[in-house]
């Protein structure tokens, strides 16, 4: 088994294909190539080439994980998901998230914080903790993520009158219901709902 060329890539300047006795055998990172000191009319026959391959997914795991993460912040679960999509092994993806979270490049509980904050002006509590575990967080840190929060009372008052204003070609009775069924569905409490519906009615006497 002789290397009989090694070429770049198209598609990535960062990688290189390996010819193999006149034939395509795998590509690489030229990183891991010269890593591994690979070069035309090497013999390879005694390499370990399946210990080549693993090392090369891992920093392909690594490019492409660090890519997704340099757009917005993702939790865990996220960048196992976009991993496996691109056909990385679960032990490889498993690795990059670990390493990942060792360099705090992920960190479930400041994108939990992050992530409810943003929820939190248009969703209730209920609705944050569904769409926290989504995304993989784990359930004490969601609890304590939603505690943080404070009072969800003000968020309902403000989607309150916003649906109001939407129904309001509605009579009375059915834009109320609209909007308590829209509320309870976004995850607000049962509570906060009919004070925000309360004090919406008040306003308008």
């Amino acid at each position: 088994m002789v290397i009989t060329d090694i070429s770049n890539c198209k598609r990535n300047k960062n990688r290189v294909n390996v010819y193999v006795d006149g034939t395509f055998a795998f590509a690489l990172y030229l990183e891991t190539a010269m890593q591994y000191g690979l070069k035309k009319d090497m013999d390879i026959t005694g390499l370990d080439l399946r210990k080549i391959a693993e090392d090369d997914e891992k920093k392909y795991s690594m490019d492409l994980a660090l890519k997704y993460i340099s757009y917005q912040m993702r939790s865990r679960r996220d960048v196992l998901k976009k991993l496996r999509q691109k056909e990385i092994s679960d032990e490889t993806a498993e690795w990059t998230t670990g390493k990942l979270e060792e360099m705090g490049y992920i960190n479930d509980r400041a994108f939990a914080e992050m992530y409810a904050a943003e929820l939190k002006e248009r969703m209730g509590g209920r609705g944050i903790a569904h769409k926290l575990f989504e995304k993989g967080i784990d359930k004490e840190v969601a609890e304590e993520t939603l505690q943080g929060l404070g009072s969800f009372r003000e968020a309902a008052k403000i989607q309150a009158e916003s649906l109001y204003e939407k129904y309001r070609d509605l009579d009375a009775k059915k834009a109320r219901e609209k909007v308590f069924r829209t509320l309870a569905v976004r995850g607000f409490e049962t509570e906060d709902i009919l004070q925000a519906i309360r004090e919406y009615g008040a306003q308008q006497e």
